[in-house]
């Protein structure tokens, strides 16, 4: 594509990713499989203003909430640094915060857990690997397998006709 289209089509779809930009759009607007940008380009460009309002729109919301998770990462980060100068926290190697306790206890080191509490890391451990955790289910906007936590999945029945 020239350059004189570049700037047009980053103003209509923002950071929006192909399947988001199907997404934003009432379904049989594109045809059925993968298609380049260059292709959804050329089937926006003969859509309704409304519809491409649509899609401006659901960028400018992703772009929101991208902004908003950066707000709240530096806000995070600012509170960390206050926080490591009043000597509150420790940074560990991998770069998250570990809450450092006034005393250390070391009485307890290299004890073996409790009877009780090997049994709620035994329950924790099956629960995270139990059918109902690792269960699948494929999203019906895009069409992939994913994990039934991943997101917020509605059964769907087939109705008779």
């Amino acid at each position: 594509m020239d350059a004189a289209v570049q700037p047009d089509i980053v103003s209509l779809f923002g950071k929006l990713t192909k399947v988001e930009v199907m997404a934003a759009v009432p379904c049989g607007t594109f045809p059925v499989g993968t298609m380049s940008w260059a292709d959804i380009y050329k089937v926006t460009s003969s859509l309704s203003i409304d519809l491409k309002a649509h899609i401006q729109e659901a960028a400018n919301q992703k772009q929101n909430v991208v902004l908003g998770k950066c707000r709240q990462h530096c806000q995070a980060k600012r509170h960390r640094v206050i926080r490591r100068k009043e000597g509150t926290i420790n940074v560990d190697d991998e770069g998250s915060d570990i809450e450092v306790p006034e005393e250390k206890d070391f009485s307890k080191f290299m004890q073996l857990p409790t009877q009780l509490e090997q049994q709620k890391c035994v329950e924790r451990f099956l629960d995270a690997t139990s059918n109902a955790a690792l269960a699948l289910a494929v999203c019906v906007v895009c069409a992939h397998e994913l994990s039934v936590k991943e997101g917020e999945f509605a059964r769907l029945e087939m109705s008779k006709y």
